[in-house]
């Protein structure tokens, strides 16, 4: 009796489970997605090439649409927008002409993909129109690794905006006002 309880018990719990990551899946908002109807072409770099700097150059050619960033965050207009670059499908940046950059800062070697993605001006993505290269990155002098800043001494705080905490101004001897500082641990 006492394990067909369990085993009653077991199925609930993962029935219910079934049933919460389903209600999730549902309810997650789809990725922004629009048809730009831009034509992409990687120019350079190649698929397959062997990158030994430290910074990926890229160039792309795009018809069918209108690179301007001075429209990105604004209401979309047809034809008119930017691109992603993504890093192993991490997006490095929006560019806004035909050549572009990547430092390789913080990449491990070995084999990577970058991703170039024509996008609205409200950035969402238009993944029909999407190209993909892959690249190998064996730097003759590697870039040293990212490192957490770190201060000496005590951390401080200067404030200018409101905030719960009292905050004080002074005129120094020179007439000149002055501003608490909070500092914490």
């Amino acid at each position: 009796m006492r394990s067909k309880s369990k085993r009653l018990k077991l199925a609930f719990g993962i029935g219910v489970g079934a049933l919460v990551a389903a209600a999730i899946a549902v309810a997650a908002p789809p990725p922004m997605t629009v048809n730009t109807g831009a034509k992409l072409k990687v120019v350079a770099p190649r698929t397959g090439t062997t990158l030994t700097g430290n910074k990926l150059r890229t160039r792309v050619a795009i018809s069918n649409f209108k690179v301007d960033c001075r429209y990105a965050g604004t209401a979309n207009r047809k034809g008119i927008g930017h691109y992603h670059v993504e890093l192993d499908k991490s997006l490095v940046n929006m560019f806004c002409g035909s050549r572009a950059s990547i430092s390789m800062l913080g990449v491990q070697p070995g084999k990577h993909t970058v991703q170039f993605i024509p996008a609205a001006n409200d950035h969402a993505d238009d993944l029909k129109a999407e190209k993909e290269i892959s690249f190998t990155y064996q730097p003759a002098n590697p870039l040293p690794a990212v490192k957490p800043l770190s201060f000496a001494g005590r951390r401080t705080f200067a404030s200018r905006a409101p905030c719960t905490a009292r905050r004080t101004s002074r005129a120094t001897a020179t007439g000149t006002p002055t501003s608490t500082r909070r500092s914490w641990g």
